[in-house]
């Protein structure tokens, strides 16, 4: 009697095959057991990314302003070199911002401004008043220490600028400092509008604060500009009307 072939896989080729899949099975499970502290901190990382992703707020809307490299001196005549375009969120915006360079070209600083400060136009001398300071000066504002001066004082009025000494006693056997000359025949010359109103009494009957009523606006040298400005805080200022 003629003998059949053998299959190549032997009598139960299915058999082998269905062990086959059963070893890799448990070779899957085995990977994802040992793996499973991996799978699941990823798994964890994603939801909290795109949790995040999800709650993280939009950029906020930005507005072009413009910012001094450099401290600046009250009474100091900017140029467009002075002050770099950025760019801040809008919420971040003061009133009267300006945004063009050319806008401050030729103008001054009514106040100190320090480096990275945000230029407005109230930080400005007005336009009104550049147009009554004489040719070859520049204009300062000036704090005096007796406000109750610019009672007598007008645009228009000559006045000399003196720094006196903090304090006019002195001690026994002691002499008082002399006093210094900062600005010869000063022009004064029109106050800008203010920016705000000035705060009005309150309930208790309390005036403006007497130091901001005390400012006024004079025209006087470059030099005699830079004295007056170093000299602000180093004194009094005092002023002597003179024709």
């Amino acid at each position: 009697m003629p003998e059949h072939p053998r299959p190549a896989n032997g009598p139960f080729p299915q058999l082998s095959r269905g062990a086959a899949r059963a070893r890799r099975t448990r070779r899957v499970r085995w990977f994802l057991w040992r793996a499973r502290v991996l799978i699941l901190a990823l798994a964890i990382g994603l939801a909290v990314s795109a949790t995040l992703s999800a709650l993280r707020p939009s950029p906020p809307p930005m507005a072009g302003v413009l910012t001094v490299n450099s401290d600046i001196a009250a009474g100091a005549v900017l140029s467009t070199g002075e002050v770099t375009e950025t760019d801040i969120p809008v919420d971040l915006v003061p009133n009267g911002v300006l945004s063009s360079p050319e806008e401050v070209a030729g103008r001054t600083a009514a106040v100190g401004l320090p480096r990275g400060g945000v230029l407005t136009r109230h930080a400005l001398v007005s336009i009104d008043a550049h147009g009554s300071a004489p040719a070859g000066t520049v204009m300062v504002p000036v704090r005096l220490s007796d406000p109750e001066i610019l009672r007598f004082l007008s645009p228009g009025s000559h006045i000399d600028l003196l720094l006196v000494p903090t304090s006019g006693v002195a001690p026994e056997g002691a002499e008082l400092a002399p006093t210094l000359v900062l600005a010869r025949r000063a022009l004064v010359l029109p106050m800008p509008a203010p920016a705000t109103p000035p705060p009005a009494a309150g309930l208790l009957g309390g005036a403006p604060d007497e130091e901001t009523s005390a400012v006024l606006l004079v025209a006087v040298s470059p030099t005699e500009a830079q004295d007056v400005t170093a000299s602000a805080r180093s004194g009094y200022i005092g002023a002597v009307i003179v024709e």
